[in-house]
């Protein structure tokens, strides 16, 4: 894993020894915010519950023992969750830090006002707060899906804030726009979701939905691993499949094998009051809406053509460590 800074200060001394005539696309992936979580121990607190000797302790450094957990080999304790947000708090404010080094670098250079600079994240971390979930599987809870979006680009005004509902999908129309790219030869596929420009043009209308959605029927089979890690494990304690649907004030959860769950994100923020409360009634405030938004996006939605894979391909021993040590593997 390699350190946000010096990942950075490679990146700014190729953009530096760039040509400036010629434009470019850059993407970074800081990797830092997931576990094991290293960081210079400067951006640790002191006091406040967290004790430096924790940093001896392998058991509370690592989310690598997410299986289980998830299982229910072992317990989620008040010492885990409390090391946990604070080596992770640490870690995001270590990046933070980083990326505003480098941006004030960025702003140095000339080309800087022509510059579209986007900032976010693939996902969020469960530490063992919600349903005693570890690690960034097993749900669609807004701590592992609503994640930071800020852009930085020319034509739009400093510090506006949108109020619709997006989603990180939407970047891949918007940069397309923003470079000015012609379309013509996109799969519709990859073109699904409209540009960011529309939402951005009614900063102040929180319309819109975002989707989420986790299968583990046919490929992924997390189920498979917990009951591996913890024969004794209930295999229907998690979905096999559910799908969210996100509007600015509610979100509801659709399963595949249990009544759905509907949240008021307004009074509920951290969604631990599921309005529908067991029942499969449609009656309630906003379930028909998400729920025919939901069935409009299924029935729209426009699958990428199926790619031949080389049989022949392997995935490197190291590589294959590498994503289950982020979680991306069981």
């Amino acid at each position: 894993m390699i350190a946000p800074r010096l990942l950075l200060d490679n990146m700014f001394a190729w953009i530096k020894a760039w040509d400036r005539k010629t434009p470019f696309f850059l993407f970074a992936n800081v990797l830092s915010p997931h576990f094991p979580w290293t960081l210079p121990i400067g951006f640790l607190p002191r006091g406040d519950g967290f004790n430096l000797k924790y940093l001896l302790n392998y058991d509370l450094l690592t989310l690598k023992k997410q299986w289980e957990f998830n299982s229910g080999k072992r317990q989620v304790t008040d010492t885990h969750r409390r090391v946990w947000h604070t080596l992770y708090d640490a870690s995001i404010r270590h990046v933070d830090s980083e990326i505003g080094r480098f941006v004030e670098q960025l702003r140095q250079l000339a080309g800087w006002e022509e510059t579209i600079l986007i900032v976010t994240s693939d996902h969020g971390e469960m530490m063992g707060d919600y349903r005693g979930i570890v690690g960034h599987v097993l749900s669609l809870h807004d701590n592992l899906i609503h994640v930071p979006l800020i852009i930085r680009h020319p034509d739009y005004l400093s510090g506006l804030t949108v109020e619709g509902v997006v989603q990180t999908l939407d970047l891949y129309p918007s940069l397309l726009e923003w470079a000015g790219v012609p379309t013509g030869r996109v799969p519709s596929s990859q073109l699904q979701r409209p540009p960011l420009s529309k939402s951005i043009s009614a900063a102040n209308d929180p319309s819109g939905y975002a989707f989420a959605e986790e299968d583990y029927t046919d490929s992924y089979d997390i189920i498979g691993k917990l009951l591996q890690v913890n024969p004794a494990a209930d295999p229907n304690q998690y979905p096999r499949q559910q799908i969210a649907v996100h509007s600015a004030s509610h979100k509801y959860i659709w399963y595949n094998d249990r009544p759905g769950e509907l949240f008021d994100l307004g009074s509920d923020p951290l969604e631990e009051h599921n309005l529908m409360d067991g029942s499969i009634s449609t009656d309630l405030p906003f379930v028909q809406e998400l729920q025919g938004a939901l069935e409009t996006w299924r029935a729209n939605l426009e699958l990428f053509p199926p790619q031949q894979v080389d049989g022949n391909g392997a995935i490197d021993p190291v590589m294959l460590e590498h994503l289950r040590a982020l979680g991306y593997m069981p």
